[in-house]
């Protein structure tokens, strides 16, 4: 039989609680983005609607601080905490489900292999 050399790597891949974590935590960092950017708009008693900017662009105005009161900071503050919990979320999936191990081995060609390439 001809010199074969076997070459082999280590690769870590993530658990499916894991990248179920991570999903999750993505699908909050998302809610808490449209959260902060979302515009906030007030029903008047007459009828029409009243902007009251959003949690990124409160409102400048005397008035519309008047109007509005704290609604753009507790948007803020919603905000905030659904990023908080999408890290939250996110690391402790990867902490508590962990990685996988998996061992991969390659062999050099020669001119007797076809397929050069193997898993164990």
């Amino acid at each position: 039989m001809s010199d074969q050399r076997h070459l082999g790597r280590t690769v870590f891949v993530l658990s499916r609680g894991a990248r179920a974590c991570l999903v999750l935590g993505l699908l909050l960092l998302v809610l808490g983005l449209y959260k902060i950017v979302m515009p906030i708009e007030i029903q008047s008693p007459q009828g029409p609607m009243f902007a009251c900017g959003s949690g990124l662009h409160p409102p400048t105005d005397q008035f519309q601080k008047n109007v509005c009161g704290r609604l753009p900071e507790r948007q803020q503050v919603q905000a905030g905490f659904l990023a908080g919990a999408a890290l939250i979320v996110a690391a402790g999936g990867v902490l508590v489900f962990g990685l996988s191990r998996r061992e991969e081995r390659a062999r050099v060609a020669t001119e007797d292999a076809e397929s050069p390439i193997h898993r164990e």
